[in-house]
């Protein structure tokens, strides 16, 4: 399936592009931003997405391939090919297409959020990675198929900016999602403050690690602490107590999707919020599973 995705909104149209990909069903996932990797071409089994092109670049024939445009025209598909258009919202007064977009982003979820969409809007302005985010916290504070009241989400949209990441840490070793995710936009509401995120987890993921290995190899807490120049009564009273929480494989991960997030960071490429949000996310919700089968 050739998939061609056209519009200005980034978010709504890199979102589209993963969830094609899902639908394919391929085992593997293959981006390409800005230049076409030839060596990765030939990959069975794959879905290959195009990022940062402004025309479609010539190819060999590709079975399932995605391709994401910056584009201000839908695309004129012909037979075996989808198309998407996202334009750009607009934000009129008497004609507010993102308070449109919060409600219907809202069923997603099976939330009513039309009490509260202007709310919203007035709170994250067009920015709808952000607005999505906020959406997500919403259906976790409240039961679905219900109306969210201007009361839920009050403690939302007025949380302390006198906030670091260790505030997202904190909440990650707790499996409080929504937590995290709130502390993280607060942390981005101003200026983009995604390198210093990124360098707090990779700094946590890799004390857990490391504490990991040295429990493997027999050594005890207080050797531990002096190896990682933590105070023994810290290790024990708030870090040893969340080492459990992290399995060998969320931590594997973990250290791999930082270390990659830290170099696209740096080097310009897009994209980065989204994989630092879903990073959060999938080491938040590792926790919440661990925790809910030592429960049971």
């Amino acid at each position: 399936m050739r998939t061609i995705i056209t519009g200005q909104e980034e978010y709504l149209m890199e979102r589209a592009a993963f969830e094609e990909a899902a639908s394919s069903l391929a085992s593997n996932i293959i981006i390409h931003r800005d230049t076409v990797d030839h060596d990765l071409l030939d990959r069975d089994d794959s879905v290959h997405i195009f990022f940062g092109f402004k025309e479609i670049p010539k190819l060999p024939f590709i079975e399932n391939v995605i391709f994401v445009l910056d584009s201000k025209s839908a695309f004129v598909t012909k037979d075996g090919e989808r198309s998407f258009h996202f334009p750009a919202l607009k934000s009129y007064k008497n004609n507010n297409e993102v308070v449109a977009w919060i409600i219907n982003e809202g069923k997603r979820f099976n939330i009513d959020l039309s009490n509260v969409a202007s709310a919203l809007f007035v709170n994250s302005g067009i920015r709808l990675r952000k607005l999505n985010s906020e959406i997500r916290k919403i259906s976790e504070l409240i039961k679905p198929g219900t109306t969210a009241s201007i009361s839920d989400i009050k403690d939302l949209i007025s949380l302390s900016a006198e906030l670091t990441p260790s505030g997202i840490v904190d909440a990650i070793n707790d499996g409080n999602t929504a937590i995290a995710l709130r502390i993280y936009e607060k942390l981005n509401a101003n200026e983009d403050e995604t390198g210093w995120i990124q360098a707090f987890l990779l700094n946590h993921v890799l004390q857990i690690s490391k504490i990991r290995i040295f429990q493997s190899n027999g050594i005890d807490e207080q050797t531990i602490s002096s190896k990682l120049a933590v105070h023994p009564y810290v290790l024990k009273s708030q870090i040893m107590p969340v080492v459990p929480r992290y399995t060998k494989e969320s931590l594997r991960d973990g250290l791999e999707n930082l270390i990659k997030i830290g170099h696209h960071h740096r080097t310009g490429q897009p994209g980065t919020e989204y994989l630092l949000q879903s990073e959060i996310i999938r080491l938040s919700e590792g926790v919440k599973n661990v925790s809910k089968r030592s429960i049971v």
